[in-house]
C-alpha cells in the first residue's frame, strides 16, 4: 500500500510508519521492554498478594458470584460429559480456565485461538461451529471481547445452536491480574457492568444471567436442550487468578534479558 494514499484516508495529525513489518515489531518490542525495565517496582495489592505461588484454592465463591474453577466444573459435567457439546475458548482468562481444567476424551471437540490469541475470535467464530457441525457448540467467553465483537444476530438469523457463555467480571481481568503479578503499576481495566442476558434477549436469542452453581447448572441444561441461540451472563469471582504463572515467569524472563 502506498503510505500517501493511507494517509488521505487519516486525521491529518496521524504519523505514518512505512517499515518492513518485523523490522517495526522488532523495534517496538525492544522499546517497550526498555520501558518496562526502567519503569520502578511498586507494591502488589494486598488482594493479589493473598494468592501465594498463585495457586487456585477452589472455593464456592460469595452468594453473588462463581468460582471460575465451579463453572468449568459445571460446563465439563453438562456440556462435555452428558451432551458432548463442542466448546471454544476465547482470547484472555477465558483461554486459561478452559484449557486448564477441561477434559476432553474425543478429537476437535475443543477450539482455541493459540497462534495470535486475537479477541473476539470465538465470540464470532463459534457461529460457524455450531453451522458446520449441526450440534451445539458452547463458547467460554470473557465479557471484554462479548462487547468488543459477535456474531449473536447472526446465530438468531439461522437458528444456529450456539451458546455464548460470559464469563462477566466487570474487567479486563487477565490485563489487570497479569500487571499485579508483575508488580506494575495499574491501568484502567474495569468495564461498566453489563447485563448480557439482556443483550442477548434484544438480538433475539435466549438470555439467562446466573450468580450460583446451582443456577448456572440448571441454565447449562435448558440452554443445550432448547438448541436455540443462546447467552448466559455468568457472573464470576474477579480475584481469584487463573494459572497464569508459566506466562508472568516468561513475560519476567523477556524484561529481564
Amino acid at each position: 500500500m502506498e503510505p500517501d494514499k493511507v494517509r488521505n484516508n487519516l486525521p491529518a495529525n496521524a504519523i505514518i510508519f512505512n517499515s518492513d513489518i518485523q523490522c517495526f515489531s522488532e523495534a517496538l518490542l525492544n522499546a517497550l521492554l526498555k520501558q518496562l525495565i526502567h519503569k520502578p517496582a511498586v507494591p502488589c495489592p494486598a488482594l493479589m498478594v493473598e494468592f501465594a505461588d498463585y495457586v487456585i484454592k477452589n472455593n464456592n465463591g460469595s452468594a453473588e458470584t462463581i468460582h471460575p474453577v465451579d463453572v468449568m466444573n459445571i460446563i465439563q459435567k453438562v456440556a462435555i460429559n452428558q451432551n458432548n457439546c463442542y466448546i471454544a475458548a476465547e482470547a484472555g482468562n477465558s483461554f486459561f480456565w478452559a484449557s486448564h481444567h477441561l477434559k476432553f476424551s474425543q478429537p476437535v471437540r475443543y477450539r482455541v485461538g493459540t497462534a495470535f490469541s486475537t479477541m473476539g475470535h470465538y465470540v464470532c467464530g463459534l457461529v460457524g461451529i455450531a453451522a458446520g457441525n449441526k450440534e451445539c457448540a458452547v463458547g467460554i467467553i470473557g465479557d471484554g471481547a462479548m462487547l468488543m465483537v459477535n456474531e449473536v444476530s447472526t446465530a438468531v438469523h439461522y437458528r444456529f445452536p450456539a451458546i455464548w457463555l460470559v464469563m462477566n467480571d466487570s474487567s479486563y481481568n487477565m490485563c489487570r491480574q497479569g500487571l499485579a503479578m508483575l508488580n506494575s503499576e495499574p491501568l484502567d481495566c474495569d468495564i461498566p457492568d453489563t447485563d448480557f442476558a439482556l443483550f442477548g434477549r434484544a438480538l433475539g436469542a435466549d438470555g439467562y444471567q446466573v450468580n450460583n452453581s446451582q443456577q448456572l447448572q440448571e441454565v447449562m441444561v435448558e440452554a443445550i436442550k432448547n438448541r436455540n441461540p443462546a447467552v448466559i451472563d455468568v457472573k464470576i469471582d474477579k480475584n481469584v487468578f487463573p494459572p497464569l504463572n508459566d506466562r508472568i515467569e516468561t513475560i519476567k524472563g523477556l524484561i529481564n534479558d
